[in-house]
This record gives C-alpha cells, structure tokens and sequence, in this order.
C-alpha cells in the first residue's frame, strides 16, 4: 500500500518525476512498509508493500536524495536524477540491522537431595579455595553420555584409568597417587556415603572393578577427593591404608 503524495507548497509549479521499484532485504526477501521519502521534505513519502514496490511521485526535476528507512535495517540514501513526467526505477537493497539479546544468566538446575547430603556447600568450600575437589554435576554427566562408569574418569586430574584382563574378565580400575609413598594406588569408593566393601581390593589381591558398581545411567552426581589427606572427614576410608583419596557417587532418587 501507498502513502498519499500530497502536492507539497513550492512544488506544484516545477516539473516533477517519481521514483518507483523494490526494496528487498540482504537476503532477497521483500521488506513491506519501508518508507521512501526525498529532499528534506518529511510530509511526502510513500511505503512499500507486500511486495516490497513502491512509488514516490511529485519529486522536482533535477538531482534528488532520496532516503530509504524500516525500523530493524541499516537506513540507505541514494542521488537520482529525476526527469519530468517519468519515474526513476531503482532495487533498493537494505541491511537488517544485527540483533543484539541481552546476557543470559545460566543458573545450575539445583538437585534437593543433593542439597540434603552437603553436596553444594562443598562445592561452595572448592570454590573458596578451601577444599581440593572436583565436581561432576548432573548436567556434566549428561553431556559426557559414558557408557561405562570408568568414562567419567578418563582425563580427570590426578586420576589414571587402568583397564586389564583380571580372572579372564577386563577390570577397570581407578588410581589415585598416595603422596607420601609417590605411587599409585587405589581410590576409596563411596555410594551415598556409604564406603564400599572389598577385603580383596584393600589387601591388593583383586582390583575394585569400577564398572561393575551399576550403570552410569543412574549416577546423579560425583565429588572426586585425589589427596587423602584433604578428603573430607565423612569420606575418609577406614581400610584403605594407602590414603590415596575418595571417590563419592551420588545415585538418582526420587527426591530430585
């Protein structure tokens, strides 16, 4: 549609011409109601429409600016020459200005049974500074996808990842490094905060599997403590004599 060109004071008594054609976006789209006015006269303009066409008549013969603007483009000016009695046909083309969202603040989805067990107040304590922790939350989980516990492992500081054939069977074993003695040797594993047994794998005789714990599909968070010595005090190992450091799994509940 067309905006009405009313005959302008000074301009009825001079030769005039229009301009006419089509304004599209960068991307070859029509843009409908841009507004084409020329000169400094603000009273005289057309819109495009649908289409993009549009016409501006009553322009004085003779070089003449004529100015393109829609809200959300990078505005655009152009000399025409202008002729009696003809229009001008131009294609405009028009930049969409870049659109600029103001900063997302991502919070951490918050877990009340992790809550319940301390599990983001230490968090917290890594965060100061006052524990040497790392912690896997449930989104980080999610977006590693293992198919094996032993994955979530794999590249963590401190922590090396030993798989060998054990008994006819590949056991996966977690090792940490005892700082005292400087050599590897097995991580504590807590589930729920409950120290998992295995006289075998305390006395060196078996290696604790750790792949044999439970899918990881069903891990809803872990703390990883790789100095025995700053281990929390309720995942110190009452049997794991070499003070390697703890591992604590979290399993999914019904609480969230």
């Amino acid at each position: 549609m067309l905006a009405p060109a009313w005959p302008a004071s000074g301009w009825s008594m001079q030769a005039t011409g229009g301009v006419a054609g089509v304004v599209r976006a960068t991307s070859g789209q029509p843009i409908v109601a841009v507004r084409v006015s020329a000169g400094t006269d603000t009273t005289r303009f057309a819109l495009s429409d649908s289409a993009g066409a549009f016409r501006l008549a009553g322009i004085p013969v003779g070089v003449a600016r004529v100015h393109f603007r829609r809200l959300g483009f990078v505005p655009a000016e152009f000399s025409l020459l202008i002729e009696g009695g003809a229009d001008m046909r131009v294609q405009v083309e028009l930049t969409p200005l870049p659109t600029r969202l103001p900063p997302i603040e991502v919070n951490r989805p918050f877990s009340p049974a992790l809550a319940m067990t301390g599990y983001y107040e230490r968090q917290r304590m890594r965060d100061q500074g006052i524990l040497l922790a790392t912690f896997m939350d449930p989104e980080e989980i999610e977006r590693r996808r293992p198919t094996r516990i032993s994955q979530l492992f794999v590249g963590v500081s401190g922590l090396t990842v030993q798989y060998q054939e054990t008994r006819g069977r590949s056991v996966a074993t977690v090792l940490g490094r005892n700082v005292g003695r400087g050599r590897r040797c097995q991580m504590a594993i807590f589930i729920d905060g409950v120290e998992q047994q295995n006289t075998l794998q305390y006395s060196g005789q078996l290696p604790f599997d750790v792949d044999m714990i439970m899918g990881p599909q069903n891990i809803k968070a872990i703390e990883i403590y790789t100095f025995g010595s700053r281990v929390p005090e309720q995942f110190q190992s009452m049997r794991n004599i070499e003070a390697c450091g703890s591992i604590v799994i979290w399993t999914k509940t019904d609480r969230g």
